[in-house]
């Protein structure tokens, strides 16, 4: 039906055009005969008879051409018609959203951002999860669930749809700042913009005046879809300007102009790939190193936090570089990896603690215990050197600018201190400790 309509309008359109042309032409030869002389009218019809011909020949032509348009936006109408559907909402939230689209849809939002609409979807997904999430909390209230789980199940839509949100919302407003960067670049100063502003305001009043009608139907029309629709295409024409051309002579090279990106990436410099550890970086990486190689060798889940840690650790390393050699537009998936990192963090860290206690605790018996302490020196005396040479060594010959340096202090005092201070399970036959292993409740991170 959609394909009838549209083939129908075409030929009404090929037959407008051609019987205008028809007439136009036919009026231009009677006009043409109304300025000759008298004597070469001896053989047309009185003047009075022929302009009351040319008068009704006008008339009927205004009356098609108007009956033809009319019928044209009467079958617009039918076609727009048929092509709405009546959509039923489960959430408020899919309703707002629509109309937000609509909004972006006319203000034509691809041509200062390309993947804006894909960024309201992926909020939207992200909302609609979070909706989801909470009303089922709401649902499961008295039924002496544990916290913890209410809060993976937050950190869970965190890490998926809200990463998600974050990589390509981050990627769309980098563009809409490259694009505005790049338009700011097209005008020497203030003056030369406010002038080409005015400038586009006074040569779209017609569209303003069309566009404000088209509002007030729609409004009128209870589609309220059509009026955000009017409104973000008002707003397309008030913020979308060119510069006023006042050298109509310039050459093909001064008029070419460039993509929003490649300005971006023209204007930052050439810096060294090869960052300078700073002293937060060089404190988080003897930590973490001593903090793994001392308990978390005897805590599965204290492996995997520390495991996690670090992986963030260097992931927000990379993109403090990014942002300092002004590398913008990669810190969209940096930005993205980190927030996905959340809800493995938040479970692995979260169950550690639990055995964080009994290892800490186990290490202060040790210590204060001669005979364990001496059975650990003897027991384990090729290990504690390994570790002790390593250190030495790197201390003489590390590069202190690398982060391996600073790991490398971290891991091997750490790896002395749980040498000596853990209990063995072995240390007294007679009394066997319980070498039941924690239960592994977490998991790594997957940077991809």
């Amino acid at each position: 039906m959609l394909h009838s309509v549209t083939n129908t309008h075409n030929q009404n359109k090929s037959q407008r055009s051609l019987t205008t042309m028809l007439l136009a032409t036919s009026l231009i030869a009677i006009m043409s005969l109304k300025s000759a002389s008298a004597s070469e009218l001896l053989e047309v019809p009185a003047m009075e008879d022929q302009n009351n011909q040319i008068g009704e020949v006008f008339d009927n032509l205004m009356v098609e051409m108007f009956d033809t348009e009319q019928s044209y936006a009467q079958d617009v109408e039918a076609k727009f018609t048929l092509e709405q559907s009546v959509k039923v909402y489960k959430t408020r939230l899919d309703y707002y959203f629509d109309l937000f689209d609509r909004f972006l849809e006319g203000g034509r939002a691809t041509v200062f951002s390309p993947n804006a609409m894909k960024c309201s979807q992926r909020i939207r997904a992200t909302a609609l999860d979070f909706n989801s999430t909470f009303m089922n909390y709401k649902a499961s209230k008295g039924k002496n669930l544990s916290y913890d789980r209410y809060v993976f199940n937050f950190t869970s839509v965190v890490s998926n749809s809200g990463a998600e949100s974050v990589g390509e919302c981050y990627t769309t407003a980098f563009n809409l700042y490259s694009y505005v960067m790049m338009r700011k670049s097209q005008f020497k100063d203030i003056t030369l913009i406010m002038t080409a502003f005015l400038q586009n305001l006074i040569g779209n009043i017609l569209n303003f005046n069309t566009i404000y009608q088209n509002i007030v139907n729609a409004n009128n029309a209870a589609k309220l879809s059509d009026v955000y629709f009017y409104i973000g295409r008002l707003t397309y024409i008030i913020i979308y300007f060119d510069p006023i051309d006042y050298a109509p002579l310039q050459t093909a090279n001064d008029l070419k102009t460039m993509s929003a990106v490649e300005f971006m990436l023209k204007q930052s410099t050439n810096i060294n790939n090869q960052a300078s550890v700073g002293v937060i970086s060089k404190i988080s990486d003897v930590a973490l190193s001593f903090l793994n190689s001392s308990i978390g060798v005897v805590s599965p889940n204290s492996t995997i936090c520390l495991s996690n840690l670090t992986a963030l650790n260097t992931t927000i390393t990379t993109l403090n570089t990014q942002y300092k050699m002004k590398v913008y537009d990669k810190m969209g998936p940096t930005l993205r990896t980190i927030t996905k990192s959340l809800d493995p963090i938040t479970r692995s860290c979260y169950y550690s603690m639990f055995e964080y206690g009994k290892v800490v605790w186990t290490y202060l018996l040790t210590m204060t215990d001669i005979n364990k302490l001496s059975y650990n020196f003897i027991h384990n005396l090729g290990r504690i050197y390994d570790a002790t040479t390593d250190l030495v060594d790197n201390f003489r010959y590390g590069d202190p600018k690398v982060r391996k340096y600073w790991r490398r202090i971290g891991g091997d005092i750490g790896l002395v201190i749980n040498q000596l201070a853990y209990l063995p399970t072995n240390y007294d036959p007679y009394r066997p400790q319980n070498t039941t292993k924690p239960k592994v409740l977490s998991v790594h991170i997957v940077i991809n």
